[in-house]
């Protein structure tokens, strides 16, 4: 590991920030609440006077950063000079040959930054690695996908076959874990992010080998427990939800959705398939958690909470099939569940009682696709940014159709999600960040 300094120097669902902190947060990729929402306020101008900043980032990656207090945080892959030594490179093709990518002939080092959210500043990097990647990724994907997660005390990093990190606040590492080799279908590459609970790090580990979902104590990396997966790979990020006084783990995958106690791994229930291909991720209000995945069919399945057991299709509160995103996870916002059709501008809105649209297939003006990134939700507004670089604001409120609110095209493409936190908006491109924001 090296470091540089570069500048001198409860929650529901979901325990991702220190209940007693009173800063201002986006702890984890789908932000306070891991539904997409925030309290905060989003900018409906995207002119220079509403900009308060844009730097260039280093290498690639689509890492949605997180923000605790003043700093922001997100990963960049890089690679390095140094070339794979022939052997190993080698030996790499040959556990990948069946796969449809490649590993790379060189290193890759991924650079955990952290950026002052007042100023862009970059306050430090810790470059962890270089690392040989014994598979290659999908065209569309990086090699810095996932995105890290804090509790206000540590940030915590899923890097798959590169390891499980954590960093302090000063981005020095505290300790890091080595969970085996990760092989995803087709050699496309990693990108679940992990989660927290009050004291334990989630880590959902689906892939072409045996999987599992495991737990690691914050305070140094050990195994609290693990629970076998029968799972192919899949790229969602598990959920932690509360139901009563007890904390419950919610991992999405092509055979169902499973529910986990967050104390002993025990597994309280198991639902009927999704799709092949699980990329989004759930989301959960106080009674239901709601799962969706679109890869040849679309399923999108609301699923009580407190079910136990086996969960029938009669056991759904409902489900929907008529629409659901693959690449992009489900907004739930002021309970209504929005929903993009695969990885297409086309937006369908239920209602999450009923599963009802309350807005049927809808294509965003404004909007051109694809879009992986997912939508974000504030001040009764949501916003989309989509992989051409268009970024539109709409009314959350869709009873009466969509109302486009304001748009731009940052002439780059966008793959991490939207970040809102109080008056800042911010906008993470293939190579730049940018911060706008309200009453500058």
């Amino acid at each position: 590991m090296r470091k540089f300094l570069i500048l001198a120097l409860s929650i529901f669902p979901g325990y991702a920030y220190s209940q007693n902190s009173n800063d201002s947060c986006w702890p984890q990729w789908r932000g306070p609440t891991a539904s997409g929402a925030a309290d905060a306020e989003l900018p409906l101008s995207f002119d220079s006077q509403n900009q308060l900043w844009s730097i260039r980032l280093p290498g690639l990656s689509h890492s949605t950063p997180i923000v605790c207090g003043d700093l922001l945080v997100l990963l960049s892959a890089n690679e390095t000079d140094q070339a794979v030594s022939e052997a190993e490179y080698q030996q790499n093709l040959a556990k990948n040959q069946h796969q449809k990518t490649q590993p790379p002939e060189k290193l890759i080092q991924i650079d955990v930054m952290a950026v002052e959210r007042k100023t862009g500043q970059i306050r430090w990097v810790n470059s962890l690695g270089p690392f040989v990647s014994h598979e290659g990724k999908h065209p569309t994907n990086s090699f810095a996908s996932t995105s890290p997660v804090s509790q206000g005390k540590r940030i915590f990093i899923h890097l798959g076959s590169r390891g499980i990190y954590c960093l302090s606040w000063d981005g020095e590492t505290i300790w890091k874990r080595d969970l085996g080799h990760m092989a995803t279908r087709y050699g496309w590459g990693e990108g679940t992010s992990p989660a927290v609970t009050e004291s334990l790090l989630i880590v959902q580990w689906d892939h072409e080998g045996d999987s599992f979902v495991t737990a690691l104590r914050q305070s140094d990396g050990s195994t609290a427990w693990t629970s076998v997966r029968d799972e192919p790979t899949s790229w969602s990020t598990p959920l932690v939800v509360r139901h009563h006084e007890s904390e419950r783990i919610i991992c999405a995958g092509t055979n169902g959705v499973s529910c986990y106690d967050a104390n002993t791994g025990k597994l309280i229930w198991k639902s009927q398939p999704l799709t092949t291909n699980v990329v989004a991720s759930p989301v959960a209000d106080a009674t239901t958690v709601y799962a969706a995945s679109s890869y040849g069919e679309s399923r999108v399945l609301a699923i009580p909470i407190d079910s136990q057991g086996e969960v029938t299709e009669q056991d759904e509160r409902w489900r929907y099939e008529k629409a659901g995103p693959y690449v992009p996870s489900p907004l739930l916002y002021q309970d209504r569940l929005y929903l993009l059709h695969g990885n297409n501008p086309i937006l369908t809105v239920l209602d999450t009682q009923t599963g009802q649209p309350v807005l049927k297939a809808t294509r965003l003006p404004g909007m051109s696709g694809p879009i992986y990134a997912s939508p974000v939700a504030a001040d009764g507004k949501f916003i989309v940014a989509s992989r051409s670089g268009d970024v539109a604001v709409y009314d959350a409120d869709v009873t009466s159709g969509l109302r486009l609110l304001a748009k731009t095209n940052l002439e780059q493409e966008i793959n991490a999600s939207p970040v809102i936190v109080d008056s800042q908006l911010f906008l993470r491109t293939v190579d730049a960040l940018h911060c706008f924001a309200t009453g500058i």
